[in-house]
């Protein structure tokens, strides 16, 4: 059984990377579709949710990136990926057209950027 999930947990990261590598080169649809399959499996922790709200946001899905953000359990994540939740939300929001809501999740994240070392936010994701 153990070694059941060890290939589980070996896949989930392998697709985790697959998805940063996507995103990265423009391919938000194929990400969502990784990060999902990630989340099916029981393996997503609050980076995995980040990073695919993330992807849904570029994939043209600000609606199912808020509702995968407000999944995130906030005592699960740490300050820079906290920081890194703020600024999805606030595109999220604004792809919306929801700029009030937006203005507010962008001063809490660079509120939150404020707190940071410049080193720590670019390790969040």
């Amino acid at each position: 059984m153990a070694s059941t999930n060890n290939h589980s947990d070996s896949a989930c990261r392998l697709m985790h990377h697959l998805a940063y590598t996507y995103l990265a080169h423009h391919r938000a649809e194929k990400a969502v579709v990784l990060l999902q399959a990630i989340e099916a499996l029981g393996q997503a922790d609050g980076r995995v949710l980040a990073l695919l709200a993330l992807a849904q946001r570029k994939a043209k899905q600000p609606q199912q990136a808020l509702l995968t953000l407000d999944r995130i359990a906030p005592d699960t994540v740490d300050a820079p990926l906290a920081t890194a939740v703020h600024l999805i939300r606030a595109q999220a929001l604004q792809a919306l057209g929801r700029s009030d809501d937006a203005y507010q999740a962008m001063q809490k994240y660079i509120a939150g950027r404020q707190r940071l070392p410049a080193t720590s936010y670019k390790e969040a994701l």
